[in-house]
């Protein structure tokens, strides 16, 4: 019996081999994750499998620990996964994104004004969407960045390997002016993802959604997107339902791997927050938790970061996991410190929260692994 891996194209498999046969694997597949402006490396944790005849006897225990100390030696950030609630944050793994679903009734949707004609994109034209993708997400934590080289399209809509019909609006001079991914549902009219150029291509996108809508006899339309989207703002004046929910565990789940590479590569998002917070608090943070101690030097001009402890202005002693969800915006940090047992000395808490602010984290459904 054995824990193996081996790469495999844009991926690790991690497998148990028991008796020359693979009874539990996992596969870690490597993707760019936005915390902000930042980029950091992401381990995704995905098809977490175990044969039936061999479940309950510790083997996706040991994938999982290999997994971990596989992306350690790769030189991994951070890692992300979409679990069951109470199994992973025994490796350390936290909710960090809120899970959204916007409500409209078909026939709200159906005031909506286009004003711009659309069309189905074809494959070849998919790679028109990705401009529009980046400027979109530039900031959205949690977003993939999408590698011109090796994003294949959407590869799936609302579930795992549904296929999707991407429509694009075009302005005059057939520029595309913003797209709609939609499920190809028989029964069901859900919006998976949309982009735009200018927000007034909104009335398009949710036109295309109606009519999808109508087709099927759909008396709703489902919105997939963050609960801060322009999109999801534009729908509000039409009447809408917006479903928020915060999980205590489970669902779109991350955890540090790295803290040193983790906070280097967040350093500069983590000036431009302190700059925008307008919060004038200068000096040496040191933040200690259970996988390890950095410091942030945090300047005038920018926060930089340094190895391990030492002589510090200030002390946040916060376990990995309520850190990781600091980092993702899960959690206020005047909640959330008390909360989860973390000290904070030498600084206000304001200083936490001007870092880690509280946001809505999202990946769009084609990128879920």
């Amino acid at each position: 019996m054995s824990v193996q891996t081996r790469a495999t194209e844009g991926a690790y498999a991690v497998e148990y081999i028991l008796a020359g046969e693979q009874v539990s694997r996992l596969f870690v597949k490597d993707l760019r994750m936005r915390v902000g402006g930042a980029v950091l490396r992401s381990g995704g944790i995905a098809d977490v499998e175990t044969k039936e005849h061999c479940r309950r006897r510790g083997y996706v225990r040991q994938v999982l620990e290999r997994a971990v100390a596989l992306m350690r030696q790769e030189g991994y950030d951070i890692s992300a996964l979409f679990g069951i609630s109470d199994f992973y944050p025994r490796w350390g793994y936290a909710s960090v994104f809120p899970e959204t679903r916007l409500i409209i009734a078909t026939k709200d949707a159906g005031r909506a004004q286009p004003a711009y004609p659309l069309r189905r994109l074809g494959r070849d034209e998919l790679a028109a969407t990705l401009e529009l993708y980046r400027r979109n997400n530039a900031l959205r934590t949690g977003t993939v960045v999408r590698r011109r080289d090796r994003w294949a399209g959407f590869r799936h809509g609302s579930r795992y390997r549904w296929p999707t019909n991407t429509y694009g609006a075009f302005d005059s001079r057939d520029r595309l002016m913003g797209y709609a991914v939609l499920d190809r549902s028989p029964a069901e009219a859900i919006v998976c993802e949309v982009g735009y150029r200018s927000e007034e291509v909104f009335g398009s996108l949710l036109a295309i959604a109606a009519r999808q809508a109508r087709r099927v006899h759909a008396e709703q339309i489902q919105v997939l997107a963050p609960a801060d989207h322009p999109f999801v703002e534009f729908c509000q004046q039409l009447g809408c339902r917006l479903m928020l929910q915060y999980n205590r565990s489970g669902g779109a789940m991350a955890r540090i791997i790295n803290l040193q590479t983790c906070f280097t590569r967040l350093a500069p998002e983590l000036t431009r927050r302190l700059r925008a917070s307008r919060f004038d608090w200068r000096g040496r943070l040191a933040i200690k938790s259970d996988i390890g101690e950095v410091t942030l030097r945090i300047e005038k001009s920018a926060i930089n970061c340094e190895e391990g402890g030492g002589a510090a202005d200030a002390r946040l002693e916060v376990g990995q996991a309520l850190l990781t969800q600091l980092i993702f915006g899960y959690r206020r940090a005047a909640e959330a410190l008390p909360a989860g047992g973390a000290s904070l000395r030498g600084a206000p808490v304001e200083l936490i929260e001007a870092l880690f602010p509280r946001g809505y984290a999202y990946m769009w459904r084609s990128d879920h692994f």
